[in-house]
């Protein structure tokens, strides 16, 4: 399957998404998808206590119209969704410290986005500008891997990075970004393994998880509960007190879960409201 957001051809020519419809849910039941928003970015926010990310997470500001404001010098009411399209692939790029280079192949490929070389040095540089305390982040956490070998999730799970005593500069260099990437993406990782077994275990009988993709929780509900225990799902997935309960991690920023409903890539937003 493609990146989240690419719709890749699959082996018969048809683009992944339209492969993802045929997942659907069997009478008498919905298929839901929950799905943490901008879950690695807010990660980020939390290791890396970049002050600016925190308080656009913290303030409910749109990080990447943000990000988008900073990199073209223009107002928000003038960022149009081309220009937070290429702030997307900034954020996701730049926030594990990739190189101006490897961005523009990174940008083209994941997101369809057109750079100059001297647009991905000069976003790159203003990125950082805006995100100062990022780059002291992973400098942090490639100091701790060469002198440990390992790095762990905020709730103690190690990743050992062997690698890193290697005399090979490529396989030292990958150990160092997966230093930085690893604490972040299992991070993100185990809050949605979380939500999965909570939801599980407070829905036995109406609730059916299916898998969990990325950053979500594809599950099958009851259809007759839908309007009852969807609103609970959001909240049980949202809830930072119930990690900080079971593992001591406090996340200084809010969660968001975007639920749909329908078949898997082509569901609805589902209105709490």
């Amino acid at each position: 399957a493609g990146h989240r957001g690419q719709e890749a051809p699959g082996a018969a020519g048809i683009p992944v998404c339209e492969v993802r419809t045929l997942i659907t849910a069997p009478p008498g039941w919905v298929l839901v998808e929950a799905d943490y928003s901008q879950i690695e970015l807010r990660v980020a926010a939390a290791l890396s206590k970049d002050r600016a990310m925190r308080m656009a997470f913290q303030t409910g500001e749109d990080i990447h119209t943000k990000t988008a404001m900073a990199v073209t010098g223009l107002p928000a009411e003038k960022i149009d969704k081309e220009m937070r399209k290429k702030a997307k692939a900034v954020n996701f790029g730049f926030v594990y410290g990739m190189g101006a280079a490897k961005f523009r192949n990174y940008a083209k490929v994941k997101y369809g986005v057109d750079l100059t070389e001297e647009e991905a040095y000069e976003f790159r540089k203003r990125f950082f500008e805006l995100y100062p305390h990022l780059p002291e982040w992973h400098e942090r956490q490639r100091r701790f891997v060469t002198t440990h070998g390992y790095v762990r999730t905020p709730i103690g799970r190690k990743r050992r990075l062997p690698e890193i005593m290697s005399n090979d500069k490529a396989l030292r260099s990958g150990a160092e970004r997966q230093a930085v990437n690893s604490p972040v993406q299992g991070a993100a990782s185990d809050m949605n393994l979380f939500a999965a077994i909570r939801i599980a275990k407070a829905f036995p009988d109406d609730v059916r998880i299916i898998a969990t993709v990325h950053d979500a929780v594809l599950m099958e509900v009851r259809e007759s509960k839908v309007e009852e225990i969807l609103p609970q799902i959001k909240q049980l997935m949202e809830d930072r007190e119930a990690v900080f309960d079971t593992f001591g991690w406090d996340i200084p920023v809010p969660l968001e879960v975007e639920i749909k409903v329908g078949p898997w890539g082509a569901g609805k937003v589902f209105n709490l409201e």
